[in-house]
């Protein structure tokens, strides 16, 4: 979760209405801009002259909808670049979606948060610990997880080999796991985030 702000950037070409929150894979920054395809990259610069984003993707569903990676997530990937030329994430394998009302009922759920498994890809590392559909993650390293934002942004800024240490609960008791992280490579979900489906049909995987 996170707040929103507003801001107004003018450049020769757009005028941007930035709206900051941490929703989506690792938080992004969405634009309200007017722009076509091929106007996006570079930095994203707010009226007092400060690098605020880079410029990532402009919607395939609405002509005046764009994102920014923030940029203190860019920075948190400036020593992988510099020292391996690209960026390695964390992955488990999992398809995640939040915890809400109607959930906890079916589910008989105690507790409203965490990061719900809805799928889990064989043979991942998420597999090979036994989580199946329908656990519920809580915590990473004694870390309270809250939403399945948070879950992916932790997995995601871990390197790939490292071990995290998750707990979930399953059928009413809490189970612990030691999960060893693979690399992520699925760049077409990048694309599908920005691209090809609308929100609702947005998976959440980590």
């Amino acid at each position: 979760s996170g707040g929103t702000f507003s801001d107004f950037v003018g450049t020769t070409n757009y005028t941007y209405k930035i709206r900051t929150s941490q929703s989506g894979g690792s938080g992004s920054i969405t634009l309200k801009i007017t722009s076509d395809f091929g106007n996006s990259g570079g930095p994203l610069i707010n009226s007092r002259g400060q690098v605020i984003g880079i410029n990532s993707a402009v919607s395939r569903q609405s002509s005046n909808i764009g994102f920014a990676v923030p940029i203190n997530q860019a920075r948190t990937v400036l020593k992988q670049l510099r020292t391996v030329g690209r960026v390695e994430r964390g992955y488990m394998g999992v398809t995640l979606r939040d915890v809400d009302p109607d959930v906890q009922s079916s589910l008989k759920l105690t507790r409203q948060d965490g990061a719900l498994v809805q799928d889990v890809t064989p043979g991942s590392p998420g597999a090979r610990v036994g989580l199946r559909p329908y656990d519920v993650i809580v915590s990473v390293d004694g870390e309270t997880i809250k939403t399945h934002d948070r879950l992916i942004r932790e997995i995601a800024e871990r390197q790939p080999g490292s071990v995290a240490k998750i707990e979930y609960v399953r059928d009413g008791r809490t189970f612990s796991a030691q999960v060893k992280l693979a690399e992520r490579h699925d760049h077409s979900l990048i694309r599908q985030r920005f691209y090809e489906v609308s929100d609702t049909q947005r998976l959440h995987t980590v």
